[in-house]
């Protein structure tokens, strides 16, 4: 993510070097279309830095539905229907993050405990299993 915001000002300053390049180049034709370059392709370079980090940066909103092997820290567990939405805390420190995922009740190892602490991706025979304790 960081380097979509460093490609980002960088495309945001190239233009405006591109701007002043134009307006200085009194009879100079190479600086002219130097400059009209530079505003291309700055805006391009911002563009494209703004088009691929929006997915970081701006996530849709909508739950995960898959999940790696590992152990996780749960904030709470919702029971909807067939539907069990699980919040996992995953990071440390400053860099905690609240992730919500999104499984069907036949994805877990027995049936799934609204009260539990921990979340526990097990991956047998090709299929994974969830285990919340």
């Amino acid at each position: 993510m960081e380097t979509s915001i460093v490609f980002w000002f960088f495309g945001l300053l190239l233009p405006v070097f591109g701007v002043y390049c134009i307006c200085t180049a009194k009879n100079s034709f190479d600086k002219f279309w130097g400059g009209i370059a530079l505003v291309i392709f700055g805006a391009a370079t911002s563009g494209f830095a703004t088009f691929t980090g929006a997915s970081v940066w701006m996530p849709s909103g909508l739950p995960m539905t898959s999940i790696e092997n590992s152990t996780n820290k749960v904030a709470f567990v919702y029971i909807a229907g067939e539907n069990v939405n699980v919040g996992v805390e995953k990071g440390g420190g400053k860099n905690e993050r609240l992730y919500l995922y999104q499984f069907p009740k036949s994805a877990f190892d027995g049936k799934p405990n609204p009260e539990a602490k921990k979340l526990t991706v097990v991956e047998s025979g090709g299929f994974r299993k969830l285990v919340l304790e």
